[in-house]
Order: structure tokens, then sequence, then C-alpha cells
């Protein structure tokens, strides 16, 4: 995001929902749970039937879910693309349902630079709207974690895009969920029609499965703790930690943050400990895949 807009802290996620649902489809099942999810601050929507979200409007947000149903994103769709491409590079993470990539109504597609560079998870196919469960899975990937069962009526028959890895499927055979860098796919639409009626019950699987999205693929804290009677400071590259000023900052998912420790006259640095740095070398690398706290100790050398 940028620089200028804060971030939200571990466990206090801001969610903007992207829809193209006028017309009447709604989508109140999905909002009130994600909103009952721990960890979720703040649940706002943007009608993307006639605009299309700019930057200042996406970039407060710690995550963007997209769903379309009724009305579509229109003549939006290409800008809409493009603009989740800059939203993404810049950190954030996108959850898209699968109606946004439904060639059987044009008006509903999710275009641009989100297609045509390779962002969306998914190649876009046809409608289905089967009545599926969720069928074989990976258990072990953060994004199911805590997710019992998924239930979809409108979902298609989309199949991965180059690069882009499945963690579920639904019990036809077809993709159900898939991720690719943060970008983040569900092949169901989460409109009140769809997932949340016809037969089936409400479920948790769809929420928990876009808070999961967030907490794994988006920006993590990292914290720096200095320990010991010595005196010293701990410096980030990149730049955001200069303790003892500044102790803590956020960065992109899959960023590699060098500490680097340096001791005061008549201290001593003594080693790190905490997260995944350990040992007394002066410098430590982090990849920012989860919050991470850590603690360079000093000694007085005296």
């Amino acid at each position: 995001m940028s620089a200028s807009q804060a971030v939200a802290k571990p466990g206090a996620y801001r969610v903007l929902l992207v829809t193209g649902l006028d017309g009447g489809c709604g989508m109140t099942a999905f909002w009130d749970q994600l909103r009952a999810e721990s960890g979720i601050a703040t649940v706002n929507s943007f009608d993307a039937t006639a605009a299309t979200p700019t930057a200042a409007q996406l970039d407060p947000y710690d995550l963007v879910v997209t769903d379309s149903d009724c009305e579509g994103f229109g003549s939006h769709g290409a800008a809409l693309g493009n603009k989740l491409v800059s939203y993404v590079k810049q950190g954030g993470v996108v959850v898209e349902y699968a109606l946004g990539a439904d060639t059987d109504a044009q008006q509903d597609d999710i275009t641009g630079a989100w297609v045509s560079d390779g962002y969306s998870p998914f190649i876009a196919g046809s409608a289905v709207d089967d009545a599926d469960t969720l069928g074989t899975f990976n258990a072990s990937s953060p994004l199911m974690a805590g997710v019992g069962s998924l239930a979809a009526d409108c979902d298609t028959n989309s199949t991965l895009a180059p690069g882009a890895t499945s963690v579920a499927r639904w019990t036809n055979g077809d993709q159900a969920v898939a991720y690719k860098g943060q970008a983040i796919v569900v092949n169901a639409s989460v409109e009140d029609g769809c997932s949340w009626s016809n037969g089936f019950p409400r479920m948790i699987g769809f929420p928990r499965l876009t808070l999961n999205a967030v907490k794994w693929r988006g920006r993590h804290y990292l914290s720096v703790k200095r320990a010991g009677k010595g005196k010293g400071r701990v410096k980030s590259s990149p730049a955001g930690i200069k303790c003892g000023k500044k102790c803590s900052a956020t960065y992109n998912f899959g960023r590699t943050v060098k500490l680097s420790a340096k001791a005061k006259t008549g201290s001593k640095f003594t080693g790190w400990s905490g997260g995944v740095c350990q040992g007394k070398k002066k410098t430590c690398k982090v990849t920012m895949d989860a919050t991470e706290h850590v603690k360079a100790k000093f000694k007085l050398s005296t």
C-alpha cells in the first residue's frame, strides 16, 4: 500500500468487497459472517456496476474481495483488472470469487492486466452451476485451515492458470480453490442466491477461507525487542525498523528483511532469539510469510 496509509495490526484486517451485484442479489449472509470472523475489523463495500474503485479507495484495505452475478462489472471489467494488479503489486491481497471469471456472461468478467498479465489463478470458463460440495483438498494449506466444508450452487468449469497452485476441488472434479501470488480464487459465488441457499445450510467455509487468505498472503508485522543490560540498536533493510525509536514495521508477504545489530560503546551484542533469528551473527534475514517477533540481546562489555 502507499506509504501514507496506515496498516492494520494483526487481527484487525480491513476488507473491501468490490461487487457487481446490483439488481437485488445481495451478499448479506457472507458480509455478516465475514464481519463475525475473529480478526476482521472492517467490512465495507464498493458497487462496481457503475464505477471502478480508485487506488485511493483500495489502498486503506488489507484485502479486496470481488464477486459478480446479477449486473456484473459492465464496461468496467478491464479497468477493475488494472486496478487490482496495481493493488497486488503494493502488497494487497485479492480473493476473487468465481463469477468474475465466467465467459458466459461477459459483463461479469474481470479482464485487463488481471488476465493479460497472468495475475488471476484461473483461466475463465463457462458457468456450470452444479450443486457441488468440497471434494479433495490440501488440508495442510493455510487457506484451508478451519474450513470444515464448502458448498456451491453457482460455479464454473474454469481451469488452472499457468503458475497457479490448486488446493481444493469440487466433488465433480472442477477446481474449487487456487492461488497465485497474492491472488486467491474460489470457484463459487457468495451472493445470497447461490452458495448460501438452495438446500445448503449456511456454513463458515467461505468467510473463514477469505480470512485465511489475508492472514497468510497479506502484509506481516516484524517486531524487535532489545534485551539485556547493554545498549545497542537494530536497523532493517528495507527500511522500517530503527530501534529504539521504531521497533516494528509491516512488510509485504514474501519480502526478505535484513536485520542488523550494532552495540554502543561499552556494550556488546550477544545474539538473537525468537522466531527465525538465532545465533550470534550481527545480521539476520527474515522472510515475511508470517508475523515475526525477534529479540536482540546486548550486554555490558566491562
